[in-house]
């Protein structure tokens, strides 16, 4: 028989996705579990524990009328842009809210 490579890698992308997924919801549900005034805010923690804190440089573009920010990493073999409203946009990360209650 012969081994489709570019399927297992597929697949082990996937796994180590969900793994990590899985960590990260672990962690806050752990770190959550102690600072939640209630269940509504321990299931915000949860929901938002794999989202990553804005750098000082992303935080300032939103307000200085760039349209986008640039993302590494965005697959392509470039960078992508991401467009966010400044409503839409995550300033800030949970855990550092977290740790400060």
């Amino acid at each position: 028989t012969t081994i489709n490579l570019s399927h297992l890698e597929r697949e082990i992308q996937q796994d180590i996705g969900i793994y990590h997924k899985h960590a990260a919801e672990d962690g806050m549900k752990k770190r959550a579990v102690h600072t939640s005034k209630d269940y509504d805010e321990f299931r915000n923690f949860v929901s938002v524990s794999q989202l990553k804190p804005t750098s000082g440089r992303e935080v300032s573009s939103l307000f200085s009328g760039v349209s986008g920010v640039v993302a590494k990493g965005g697959g392509g073999g470039g960078n992508s842009v991401c467009r966010n409203r400044v409503g839409d946009a995550v300033l800030g990360g949970f855990d550092e809210s977290v740790q400060r209650r």
